[in-house]
């Protein structure tokens, strides 16, 4: 089977009143990132995670930088 690498997130307890989606950061566990190998027949559902910047992002940053 292949295997997965897995950071995992806080559950989904509320949302961002402006954009109307979920807000989550990473599990830790004793501060160490909560992560999993797990075989890809146990995947249920992908989701798409999308980064915070706050209210200005940087004219430089690019897809080389970043």
């Amino acid at each position: 089977h292949p295997l997965i690498y897995v950071e995992w997130f806080t559950v989904l307890h509320c949302k961002d009143p402006v954009t109307g989606l979920y807000v989550v950061s990473h599990s830790m566990c004793h501060h160490h990132l909560n992560m999993s190998i797990i075989s890809a027949d146990h995947i249920v559902q992908l989701c798409h995670l999308q980064a915070w910047c706050g209210k200005h992002i940087s004219g430089d940053w690019s897809s080389d930088n970043v």
